[in-house]
């Protein structure tokens, strides 16, 4: 698995790396470069606000001890759960990512990511929201 893993982020950033390298922009009907950046830089704005969003909530609640421990607990098991459904989203017999999905991996990978990610953000800011906590 670690092998898996270890390919997957060697691709991921190779092909990043080339597309700033380039000097490549964002193009959504733009090659499969543009396409992996794309959806590259859209999993970073989703993490920055997810990041925002939950140290919001945590400073929102923080008056209840018991809601922040729940929450960083909640968010530990999260993180652990988004890792495991990509697991299973890109599982690679051979454990050679590009031969089981070629160059369109990235975008795929980062794509899915990001949908986990934006899934999360909706669900923080229900807490941040909710008056009942």
């Amino acid at each position: 698995m670690k092998k898996i893993l270890m390919t997957s982020l060697f691709i991921l950033l190779t092909t990043v790396i080339q597309a700033k390298d380039d000097g490549i922009e964002c193009k959504e009907d733009g090659t499969q470069i543009e396409l992996n950046r794309c959806a590259y830089d859209e999993l970073q704005k989703a993490d920055k606000e997810l990041n925002r969003v939950y140290r919001e909530l945590r400073k929102a609640k923080k008056e209840s001890r018991l809601f922040l421990a729940n929450l960083k607990k909640s968010q530990k098991a999260w993180l652990t759960f988004r890792d495991l459904e990509l697991d299973a989203q890109f599982t690679c017999k051979s454990g050679n990512i590009s031969e089981c999905f070629g160059s369109i991996y990235p975008l795929s990978f980062n794509s899915a990511k990001t949908e986990l990610t934006n899934q999360r953000i909706k669900t923080l800011k229900r807490l941040l929201y909710d008056t009942t906590l």
